[in-house]
C-alpha cells in the first residue's frame, strides 16, 4: 500500500543530490522521507535562485561541534 514505484531520473544525479540520497540511505530514512527531502531541497534552491553550495566536511564538523556545545543534538 505504501510502496513507492521507483522511477529513473530523466537526467543524471548531481554529486550533491547523490550525496544527500546516500546519507539518507545510511540513516535508514524511508523512501517517502527521502522523496520529501529531495523535493524540499529543490524548492529551497528555486527560492534561492541557485543550487545549495556544499560545505567541506571540515566546516560541517566544526559547525556540529559548536552546535553540540550550545546544546543542539544531531543524529549519529
Amino acid at each position: 500500500m505504501n510502496e513507492l514505484i521507483p522511477v529513473a531520473p530523466a537526467a543524471p544525479l548531481s554529486p550533491l543530490r547523490q550525496r544527500l540520497i546516500d546519507d539518507m540511505n545510511m540513516r535508514h530514512f524511508s523512501r517517502e522521507t527521502q522523496r520529501n527531502y529531495v523535493r524540499d531541497v529543490g524548492r529551497f534552491a528555486t527560492f534561492l535562485g541557485h543550487p545549495p553550495i556544499p560545505q567541506p566536511p571540515k566546516i560541517c564538523a566544526a559547525s556540529r561541534s559548536s552546535s553540540a556545545k550550545s546544546g543542539c543534538r544531531y543524529p549519529p
